[in-house]
């Protein structure tokens, strides 16, 4: 899919990004020593080199940054935000989950700061434009907000457009299945008739029968 911005170049305030292994192959013996490893607690390696972690894949913490420029207070659970920044759906409301399962992973924040998301899941996002599944998201409780990352649902053959007041998402036929209004610098959903709610895998088909081109993001 395509992606495109306003005139400012920006998009929402709020940003999360994958976080990028920052450990390197370093051959300073004694520099290796000093490390210490936040999966196990062990000194000498980074929590991607852990073997102990890997023994544990289902218990294994991915991490996510979060860059906060701008002041969410305003943010509710029931609103979300599209955010070209985003590259994990990101929810605070454990109500909006049907399908869940509990996963702890850590949410870095800006200055060294952290949260933790409580579990991962998929929400069918209701709006008056559409529908949108949205699939690994993250339930994180302290977040105070809800994300939809433009770099998962475009993975899926959804169009993401940009403009000075708004954003809309679309799907591969160009219908448009969901606005969102620029407020406080973030693009945020129509709180008018948005619901979200889950689907149980056995009836994946029949959903995606019923709303078209609807698609995992």
């Amino acid at each position: 899919g395509e992606r495109k911005r306003g005139e400012s170049g920006e998009s929402s305030g709020i940003h999360v990004y994958a976080q990028v292994n920052a450990s390197r192959n370093n051959n300073n013996s004694k520099g290796n020593r000093e490390l210490k490893c936040y999966a196990c607690g062990r000194p000498g390696h980074f929590a991607s080199k852990c073997k102990a972690k890997k023994k544990h894949g289902d218990r294994e913490q991915k991490s996510y940054t979060m860059l906060a420029a701008t002041n969410i207070s305003f943010f509710n659970s029931s609103e979300w935000c599209v955010d070209s920044g985003a590259t994990a759906h990101m929810c605070s409301d454990r109500k909006m989950f049907t399908k869940f399962q509990e996963r702890r992973e850590r949410v870095t924040l800006a200055g060294s700061n952290y949260m933790y998301a409580e579990g991962i899941g998929e929400v069918l996002l209701t709006t008056n434009e559409g529908d949108v599944l949205l699939t690994d998201a993250l339930y994180v409780p302290e977040l105070g907000g809800n994300f939809i990352s433009v770099s998962k649902i475009i993975q899926r053959g959804f169009v993401v457009k940009f403009a000075h007041e708004h954003a809309i998402v679309c799907d591969n036929i160009g219908r448009i299945i969901l606005k969102a209004k620029q407020s406080g610098g973030l693009f945020v959903t129509s709180k008018a008739n948005n619901k979200c709610f889950y689907i149980n895998g056995d009836n994946c088909e029949k959903w995606h029968a019923r709303y078209g081109h609807l698609n995992y993001g």
